[in-house]
């Protein structure tokens, strides 16, 4: 997927999907290993927001993954929750907040930049105690940004991050 955003040749797919099983289905993967760590998640979609929409299920599902797969990661006690809400409704078209908030560790305000940098961590150290390539967000950004999006990150040492991402859909009827 990076080598295909890099080279400006991933297409983002326009199909009807619906946000409830999207949310449900990644919150329900990642469900065992919030449990195992003795945390509470919470899933929350707004019943405003349409049952159906048109976009690209399979990015959505990556970004969510990959922002669900971090939380559980770096969070230790406390909780996870996953929200959805509608923002702006502009006749077929919606706007969607997805918001994933956990009580982790947190990322210094000087470090939250290089998080959305390819191969780039907030803790760069040779001695770091967590895996992963520094792939996630990057690409979790740019799918977002292909699907008329944004996302951000606002965060807090010791007392957890909540990464929001917005985008644009067209509502489906049910």
């Amino acid at each position: 997927d990076y080598a295909q955003l890099e080279a400006g040749r991933l297409a983002i797919k326009q199909q009807v999907f619906s946000v409830n099983k999207v949310v449900k289905d990644v919150a329900e993967s990642y469900a065992s290993r919030a449990q195992q760590k003795s945390l509470s998640m919470n899933v929350s979609v707004d019943q405003q927001a349409p049952t159906f929409l048109v976009g690209d299920e399979t990015r959505l599902k990556q970004v969510l993954i990959n922002l669900l797969s971090n939380a559980v990661k770096f969070t230790y006690q406390g909780a996870i929750e996953v929200s959805v809400k509608q923002v702006m409704e502009n006749g077929a078209q919606v706007h969607l907040q997805f918001q994933v908030k956990d009580t982790g560790i947190g990322i210094p305000m000087d470090q939250v930049d290089k998080l959305f940098k390819p191969f780039s961590q907030a803790d760069g150290s040779t001695t770091r105690l967590y895996e992963g390539t520094g792939l996630g967000l990057p690409i979790s950004r740019q799918l977002v940004t292909l699907m008329g999006g944004n996302l951000w990150v606002v965060s807090q040492v010791g007392e957890g991050s909540t990464f929001t991402f917005q985008v644009p859909f067209e509502s489906a009827s049910d």
